[in-house]
């Protein structure tokens, strides 16, 4: 399966940011909302590996797409899950459907660099 690298490394960025420690999600975001850096990565890492038509297994394509079900509903429900990070019982099990997500590519759980263009990580 060949995949471009850059629309592959904006998902695995995305992904292990939703899959880090709420502590550790906080600093990737220092001068905005924390939920909507992640959401909005995650965003970006999908549209770019959706455009380029990557090839995904069926198992990879069921992670990420559970992902993104889970996202569009904490957005769309009445509740206020999406801007209770990072202690909502939701975000945890999006951090956990990450994890998992992660695990199906075979990437490493590691904090993504802060800055998105790989100039800046997390000291």
């Amino acid at each position: 399966m060949s995949q471009d690298k850059a629309p592959s490394q904006q998902l695995e960025w995305a992904l292990q940011g939703l899959a880090a420690s709420a502590a550790d999600q906080a600093g990737l975001f220092p001068e905005e909302c924390t939920a909507c850096g992640l959401v909005g990565g995650f965003h970006v890492g999908y549209l770019a590996v959706r455009n380029k038509a990557l090839e995904l297994t069926p198992e990879q394509q069921s992670h990420v797409e559970g992902i993104r079900e889970r996202i569009e509903n904490m957005q769309s429900s009445d509740s206020l899950a999406m801007f209770l990070f990072p202690d909502d019982s939701e975000w945890n099990e999006l951090r956990s459907s990450a994890q998992q997500c992660l695990a199906v590519f075979g990437w490493e759980k590691a904090i993504p660099p802060v800055n998105r263009n790989g100039d800046a990580t997390i000291d």
